[in-house]
């Protein structure tokens, strides 16, 4: 019979370090050999392993400055018979007995990657008395390459309704080197598709360093689009262009942490059907009428109109044609969005009209949320808008944009 066995290469925690006292709790912080990872406390304190610039990156430098915590690097496996190749797994585990309240707070995790490839990080937090402490779990998947540098924020209070974050914390430099490992990892395809990703990285960037907040977000969403268009087509054989759904998560995800950071988003509808969603989809347009952040009688009844179409083909179980008004919805939105935006910008006053920033992002991404959950439109959207569209409303968006390039 085979044989579990852990074998430490430093130092595991004593036994007296699981006697808890009443308010105390551990983090468990554990990764595979992909990665070494360092924990910075809410002290600025580190303990941890860092592989850049050692001889043996396996190994790396040892940090160690928080009190009562330990990184240990473990092999872990089934004990061989003696025919049998070993067979082991190295398990790289932070270990810190943690008092509450006074440990509380921000903790920082570093991930460094010892070579390219895909890691999983777990972080567990439990209790010796749930009453006094609360117990947190979280699992992750990214990928990395060697020297690479990926940081995770854990916010951790240990009282009991108290809130606990964990998220991973994105920037431009994050998204660029996701891409890039993606494709390094053949989990994307086509240099082509690479190259038309990072072009829309670039002039994501050029509108950050302009300070023009929703021009990046838009790149940003193009971004987004454009990997789900692939996504959802699925991948053929011999196809040269496609995304895989580990690296379409962690893309689209780096992407809208990026978006949330840039403008406020509605809060993501909770326990909501699409028919709720669309109806309150259609209070919302009505509130932002009459907060005055969007105007136009003939815009308000379109709006409505492709909202109520959509409820209908969800009626009539065609999520497909459900999903094009919905769309046809958004382009509106964003139309008129642009529209206004470029008006404001050479100081024109405000037409009869028009849609502010609020009201866009009310509206641009409530609806974005209901098409998550249905199938991606298979037609030529931009024509299906054309058809959907009333004439009248298509008269005031066209003279609207006429105001746009008047001098």
């Amino acid at each position: 019979m085979k044989r579990r066995f852990c074998c430490g290469i430093m130092s595991l925690f004593s036994v007296s370090s699981f006697l808890f006292s009443q308010n105390s709790g551990v983090i468990q912080i554990t990764t595979d050999r992909t990665i070494h990872f360092i924990v910075t406390d809410p002290q600025g304190r580190r303990t941890g392993r860092d592989p850049r610039g050692t001889d043996d990156p396996l190994v790396g430098k040892k940090i160690k400055e928080i009190p009562r915590a330990n990184y240990s690097v473990n092999a872990i496996g089934d004990s061989p018979k003696d025919y049998e190749p070993l067979g082991t797994d190295i398990q790289h585990e932070f270990m810190y007995e943690l008092y509450s309240p006074e440990g509380d707070g921000v903790y920082r995790i570093d991930c460094i990657g010892i070579k390219l490839g895909k890691y999983k990080l777990y972080v567990d937090m439990t209790s010796n008395d749930t009453t006094q402490v609360q117990e947190f779990q979280a699992a992750v998947s990214n990928i990395i390459d060697k020297d690479n540098v990926i940081t995770y924020r854990f916010e951790y209070h240990g009282q009991p309704g108290s809130l606990i974050t964990f998220e991973k914390v994105v920037t431009p430099s994050t998204l660029r080197q996701d891409l890039g490992n993606s494709f390094k990892l053949n989990l994307l395809g086509e240099q082509g598709f690479h190259k038309e990703l990072t072009n829309i990285l670039d002039s994501y960037e050029r509108d950050i360093s302009k300070k023009s907040a929703f021009d990046a977000v838009k790149e940003l969403e193009r971004f987004q689009e454009t990997i789900t268009k692939e996504y959802k087509r699925g991948t053929k054989p011999n196809d040269k262009r496609f995304i895989t759904a580990d690296a379409w998560k962690i893309l689209y995800d780096d992407a809208q942490y990026l978006v949330a950071h840039l403008i406020q988003l509605p809060p993501k509808p909770v326990g909501l059907t699409v028919l709720q969603q669309l109806d309150s989809l259609k209070a919302e347009v009505q509130r932002q009428q009459s907060k005055k952040n969007l105007s136009g009688t003939i815009l308000v009844k379109g709006l409505l109109l492709s909202l109520d179409q959509a409820k209908k083909q969800l009626q009539q179980a065609d999520s497909a044609k459900a999903a094009i008004a919905v769309r046809v919805f958004q382009l509106v939105v964003d139309e008129t969005h642009e529209l206004t935006d470029a008006l404001l910008e050479k100081h024109k006053p405000l037409p009869s009209l028009y849609v502010k920033d609020e009201a866009y992002v009310q509206l641009h991404y409530r609806a974005k949320y209901i098409l998550e959950a249905l199938p991606e439109p298979r037609v030529d959207i931009h024509q299906h808008r054309l058809q959907m569209v009333d004439k009248e409303l298509q008269k005031e968006l066209d003279a609207l944009k006429q105001m746009t390039e008047q001098k």
